[in-house]
């Protein structure tokens, strides 16, 4: 079976699930300070997070960013994040073991509707999966986990078909780095 990593990262904290379907928030705090040291805390601590694994995944599937969201300095700071957790993931996992999944394709396999809102979202993660979480971010990682264990042909949970719909353009995604069953 595919070992999977799933993260919903932005400009200040990270949505994980790990590939035993575990799931946190990561957060560099302030002790951290200025820009390059967050960097650094994003990159050494995605590098030793994934060392400690029993097992590396063998894909790291990412919530695509919605940088027309954000104002310009969280655009250029939630980059930065991606870069620094990007680089670690390839020293530790290898190259083109990064895949982007669009936000829609997550919420429609969670909900059935791919502009669902966040509570949606989480309350939907509380009623199919072995979450009790408040956190969005956890909520998003789960569901995101849940997802691409589904296209990779190990469903975690069951979803009505409407909610399947979102299968096909992830395959395609994960096609390029690893096997997806057809």
């Amino acid at each position: 079976m595919t070992s999977v990593l799933a993260l919903d990262l932005s400009a200040t904290k990270a949505g994980v699930a790990w590939p035993d379907g575990s799931v946190e928030v990561l957060v560099p705090g302030n002790a951290v300070g200025v820009r390059a040291n967050r960097l650094h805390w994003w990159y050494a601590t995605t590098r030793r997070r994934i060392a400690g694994l029993k097992r590396a995944p063998d894909v790291v599937v990412v919530e695509e960013p919605a940088y027309n969201k954000a104002g310009q300095s969280g655009v250029q700071a939630a980059a930065m994040v991606r870069g620094a957790v990007a680089l670690a993931c390839c020293h530790e996992i290898g190259e083109d073991r990064w895949v982007d999944i669009t936000n829609s394709s997550i919420k429609k396999y969670a909900t059935g509707k791919g502009n669902a809102d966040k509570n949606a979202v989480k309350a939907a993660c509380r009623k199919r999966l072995p979450w009790n979480g408040e956190s969005e971010d956890e909520a998003d990682a789960l569901w995101l986990w849940a997802l691409t264990m589904h296209a990779l042909g190990s469903p975690v949970v069951e979803v009505p078909q409407t909610h399947q719909d979102a299968l096909p353009k992830v395959r395609q995604a994960l096609a390029r780095v690893c096997a997806v069953p057809a």
